[in-house]
């Protein structure tokens, strides 16, 4: 059995409180039984300050960490001609971190930086992927988004966090087929490079149980037909893998869907307490909530989801998000399927 989890983790500067006073922080307290964690931090823009507190983060934990150029990948996507998401190219850089680390390892375990971990990582470290190149948990995309951007396998996978067989990786040259598609075939999707590792490799994908990605919105469910009601989605996970992933999760997705980031002050995020309690003993203790209003479309999704009977909830909400899918498709430049 294997006892070395490899780490790939993003940050800027304005991240570093969350990927190390949050992600990081829980998943060095709650892994102490795995031999040796190595981190692979990539970053362009962060500070010395910042950097120290990594390196004493990792030390305090007898972990290793390495940061990464993300220069390095921005050139490899300039040199490439690819196009920006936003102006920016680190929506890729999960997707070509491979390009930049040295080390020989087999598997590498990609966390998105707004995650809490609360339970042990060795089942993602051992868990067998099927022959598949990646390893990752179903998203709540609906068959309306699957459709118009040309998905063909039954689910459509969250990028959050992503179990990645690099010998394989390599073997395949999916960078090489990454930069073919996103220069010659579509270069500009609705959900980035989400939506392109669902296009190009989502047939090569091993699902993985919820609760190593559990999007906190999934608490204000009461069930998983309601998810699929909601969101207008076939193939989702079974009723007791839902419960099982709401009982039971060990890395939480701290999305900011109705409800405002935990980070942010007077949040009503779900999980703020517990991303609290982590900051709150980590080395970003310092930290002070970010002032943000929550927007007004989410106020009046809110209110919705408070004051109308389920079905009309989800008929509704799921037909405004129909529309604006498929504007934001077009607005993509994507042909109608």
């Amino acid at each position: 059995m294997v006892d070395i989890l490899n780490l790939l983790v993003q940050s800027s500067e304005y991240y570093a409180p969350f990927a190390g006073g949050g992600l990081l922080t829980s998943l060095f307290e709650n892994n102490q039984d795995i031999t040796n964690i190595n981190v692979y931090l990539l970053t362009a823009d962060m500070s010395q300050k910042n950097r120290d507190r990594f390196l004493a983060l990792a030390e305090q934990y007898h972990r290793t960490i390495k940061f990464l150029d993300a220069n390095k990948v921005d050139k490899f996507c300039e040199e490439n001609d690819l196009h920006k998401y936003h102006g920016s190219y680190a929506p890729y850089y999960k997707i070509f971190a491979l390009s930049v680390v040295e080390e020989d390892i087999d598997r590498l375990i990609y966390l998105a930086s707004d995650m809490i971990v609360t339970g042990s990582l060795r089942y993602l470290i051992n868990v067998d992927l099927n022959n598949n190149i990646l390893g990752m948990c179903i998203d709540t995309v609906s068959e309306t988004h699957k459709k118009l951007i040309g998905v063909s396998s039954t689910y459509y996978y969250n990028t959050g966090m992503i179990v990645f067989d690099v010998k394989k990786w390599l073997k395949e040259k999916c960078m090489d087929r990454f930069v073919y598609h996103i220069t010659n075939v579509q270069a500009n999707y609705p959900l980035s490079e989400q939506d392109i590792v669902n296009v190009i490799l989502g047939t090569k994908i091993q699902k993985l149980p919820l609760k190593y990605n559990f999007f906190t919105e999934l608490l204000l469910y009461n069930n998983c037909d309601f998810v699929k009601n909601v969101v207008g989605i076939k193939h989702f996970y079974s009723e007791d893998e839902f419960i099982d992933g709401q009982k039971n999760a060990v890395i939480w997705h701290c999305f900011g869907w109705m409800c405002l980031r935990p980070w942010v002050e007077n949040t009503d995020h779900p999980a703020k307490e517990l991303w609290n309690s982590y900051i709150q003993k980590s080395l970003w203790n310092d930290f002070v909530p970010i002032k943000q209003k929550k927007a007004f479309p989410f106020k009046v999704q809110t209110f919705l989801y408070k004051h109308l009977p389920n079905n009309i909830y989800a008929f509704v909400y799921r037909n405004i998000s129909f529309g604006l899918q498929k504007r934001r498709a077009k607005r993509a430049g994507i042909k109608q399927q």
